[in-house]
């Protein structure tokens, strides 16, 4: 079980495959994601509901909408964490064909 220090850690921006594997992270507090990268961000995500996060991940890759937002509540211990999603598509250019990438904000809310 993830506690609520322990969730702030997983608060950032990051830059995630299709697969969900980490290709660039940046924290919202300052901390060092360095050691997240090549990492499936969906393991390092660690709540007791982490599947339904990981779950509306796989539906915006199939859906190939540019964005999707909404509020997470994020279960761990005895309590609920709300948190703000943004996903949204993007594409990197540096080989041929481009390949499909998705931008991940995940930070605490107040809502």
């Amino acid at each position: 079980m993830a506690s609520a220090a322990a969730l702030n850690e997983v608060f950032g921006l990051f830059e995630l495959d299709n697969d969900g594997n980490v290709r660039y992270s940046r924290s919202h507090n300052g901390g060092d994601y360095a050691s997240t990268i090549g990492q499936n961000f969906f393991d390092l995500f660690s709540v007791q509901n982490s599947h339904d996060l990981r779950r509306r991940f796989k539906q915006f890759i199939e859906s190939h909408v540019a964005a999707n937002s909404f509020v997470f509540d994020c279960s761990h211990d005895e309590s609920m964490v709300k948190a703000r999603v943004v996903m949204t598509r993007a594409f990197r250019t540096d080989d041929y064909p481009p390949e499909s990438i998705v931008m991940l904000d995940i930070r605490q809310s107040s809502y």
